[in-house]
Formats: C-alpha cells, sequence, structure tokens
C-alpha cells in the first residue's frame, strides 16, 4: 500500500512538473500583434510573462502620442502649434516639448538640413498624409517654393520653460514625421524592458531588439529586384535600425523621381543616394528618436557630410547609391542578399 502510495506520488509530481512546464512556456510564448499609428503599421512580437498585456499598453501608448504629434489633428500640440499667432506662449505636453527640443538641436547641428518645418513645402509637393496619391499631376513652380521657404525657419520657434513654446513667425508649421517612430518605439522599449520581456518593435521602419539572443534584420531594396532583400544584418538586443530612402513616397515626372525628403533649398533631395540605413548596437547610447535624425541628415546631408555626421555618434552606416552601388561604415555581420548592387 505505501508502495501504491508513493507510484501515485511520484505520478502526481510528475503531472505537477509537466502542467507547470506547459504554463511556464505558455508564459513565455512568442506574442505578435501589429498597432496603426503615425500614419503606418507598426509591428511588435514580444516573448516573456504578460507580454499581451504589454502590448495592448504599446497600443495605448502610440495611440496617445499619434494625437499629439499628428499635424492635421485638431487635438494636437503640434496643430495647435501651427495655427498659433505668433508671440501666443503655448502650453504643450513634456513628450512634444522633448521632441522639438531634439528636433531644434539636429537643425542647428545640421545647419539647417534636419529641419521639421518643412510641412507647408510637404504639402506643396503633396507629400503629406492629406495630400499624397501617387501621382504628381504638376509641379510647385519656383516661386510657390520660394514663398514657402520665407516660413521654414525652425529658429522661428522659441523653447521656453515650464513645456511653453512661442512662433515668432506666424506661418511657420511644423510635422513630425522623420522622428515620431523613433521617439514613440524608445518609450515603447522602456516598457517592455520594465516588464521583463524581450522581443523585437518595427515602429514603420525603425526596428528595435530587446533582450538576449541574436536578431536577423533585412535592409529592404530600394528599388525593385529579385532578392526578398538587399541585406541582412544580425545584431544582438538593445540595437536600433533605421532607413530613410526616396523609394517610399515618391513621384516621377518626365523620367526624375521626385521624393518626400526636402532639401534646404525646398526641393525633394537629389543627390545620388536612395537609401541610407543607420545601425545602432546601444540604443542606450544613441535612442532611436536620434538615429531617425541620422537617417535622414545623411540622406540630405550627401555622402561626405552624412558620413562625418553619423561617426560623430559613432553609428553604423550603409549608403546605396542611384548607381547600384553601397558603402557601409562601422558595421558588422553584414551580409549581401542582392546582388543587383556592388560594393564600392
Amino acid at each position: 500500500m505505501k508502495r501504491t502510495k508513493k507510484v501515485l506520488s511520484i505520478i502526481v509530481l510528475i503531472i505537477t512538473m509537466a502542467v507547470s512546464a506547459l504554463l511556464f512556456s505558455a508564459c513565455n510564448a512568442k506574442v505578435s500583434d501589429s498597432v496603426f499609428a503615425f500614419g503606418t503599421v507598426s509591428e511588435i512580437s514580444l516573448k516573456g510573462k504578460k507580454a499581451k498585456n504589454t502590448i495592448k499598453s504599446i497600443d495605448s501608448l502610440f495611440t496617445r502620442l499619434d494625437v499629439l504629434f499628428d499635424a492635421e489633428n485638431e487635438k494636437s500640440d503640434v496643430y495647435k502649434i501651427n495655427h498659433a499667432d505668433k508671440d501666443v506662449i503655448l502650453q504643450i505636453s513634456p513628450e512634444t516639448y522633448e521632441l522639438l527640443k531634439l528636433a531644434k538641436t539636429a537643425y542647428s547641428d545640421t545647419d539647417k538640413i534636419f529641419n521639421v518645418a518643412t510641412y507647408p513645402l510637404s504639402k506643396l509637393w503633396r507629400f503629406t498624409s492629406d495630400t499624397y496619391t501617387g501621382n504628381a499631376g504638376t509641379l510647385p513652380t519656383d516661386d510657390d517654393i520660394g514663398a514657402a521657404l520665407l516660413h521654414a525657419d525652425l529658429d522661428s520657434l522659441t523653447l521656453l520653460s515650464g513645456n511653453r513654446v512661442m512662433k515668432t513667425d506666424k506661418d511657420l508649421s511644423l510635422s513630425f514625421g522623420a522622428i515620431a517612430k523613433g521617439f514613440a518605439g524608445d518609450a515603447a522599449i522602456e516598457n517592455v524592458i520594465k516588464n521583463g520581456q524581450s522581443g523585437i518593435l518595427n515602429v514603420g521602419g525603425t526596428i528595435f531588439t530587446v533582450g538576449s539572443g541574436e536578431y536577423k534584420i533585412g535592409i529592404s531594396s530600394p528599388r525593385d529586384t529579385a532578392a526578398d532583400y538587399f541585406a541582412k544584418l544580425t545584431l544582438s538586443g538593445g540595437a536600433v535600425v533605421c532607413t530613410s530612402g526616396d523609394y517610399e513616397r515618391y513621384y516621377i515626372v518626365d523620367g526624375k523621381r521626385y521624393c518626400h525628403i526636402i532639401g534646404r533649398d525646398g526641393y525633394p533631395v537629389d543627390n545620388g543616394i536612395i537609401s541610407v540605413t543607420i545601425i545602432n548596437k546601444d540604443r542606450n547610447a544613441l535612442s532611436g528618436a536620434m538615429c531617425d535624425v541620422l537617417s535622414t541628415a545623411v540622406f540630405a546631408l550627401g555622402r561626405d557630410k552624412g558620413v562625418e555626421y553619423a561617426k560623430k555618434y559613432g553609428a553604423g552606416l550603409v549608403i546605396i547609391y542611384a548607381d547600384n552601388t553601397f558603402e557601409t561604415f562601422n558595421v558588422d555581420s553584414f551580409e549581401l542578399k542582392d546582388d543587383s548592387y556592388s560594393k564600392r
């Protein structure tokens, strides 16, 4: 009888251990979902206890930030700034204020190349979410571009204490399209880390990795080719990868491509670069928002000044050119996947 009880106890123990293992496995199963915000789809894939709850909190976070940063939403801070008269002091959220601080620093550091005050120009070129159709029709006139440029100086916005701002040019208008996704990803990753989870976030093309293990990240080919990806990167947790290119929102008129990245002269950038990828192996050293700044700034600055700017921050860099060549700088574990391109 004692032997029977002992056997039953062992069986119960084995069953209990098996159930516990299954529960542990279920708690740590990968959970994936997508979130729509900032005019694009973000993909989230996490492992760890209560990963589903974290994804829900990220969804809420992105929805809140999207409202704050959306230039076309009457409830947003950006809309409030864009429609304010000059010399009027506005109270804005800490998040919008922080983003403006970063944007103004980048504006100064890049000699006004990185500029969130080109919203009127983007509307003129019909690259904003409410004007872009994929078909340009006619192009803006030089006079229209010159007139819009008069109101595209971010120095016309003053940051005051207590999360307040003031415009000195009534017609100054902002858009955070080049920087909002990285900023939102930074905030989301803090949630993931706090909850002890690991995984990957693709925030509209700005990719974050968190936790142990290796992550395979693909860089898209900027032109239609037979390859699935231009290249593959292998990175550890804590990395950020983001790309700016001329292939996501553009027009072709009379055989010439006009992309959504507006240069300091008010015209779409056309310097022989078609794609820039920033690889940051340590988000603690360089934020996702700053990676967004770098990818856009390098694209607009051009090869020489762009490489110098990226090196200043210790970022890895991949540049693809219109002649189907590419260069890499400070990049490990780079694997070319598209033989349409050759290294310079």
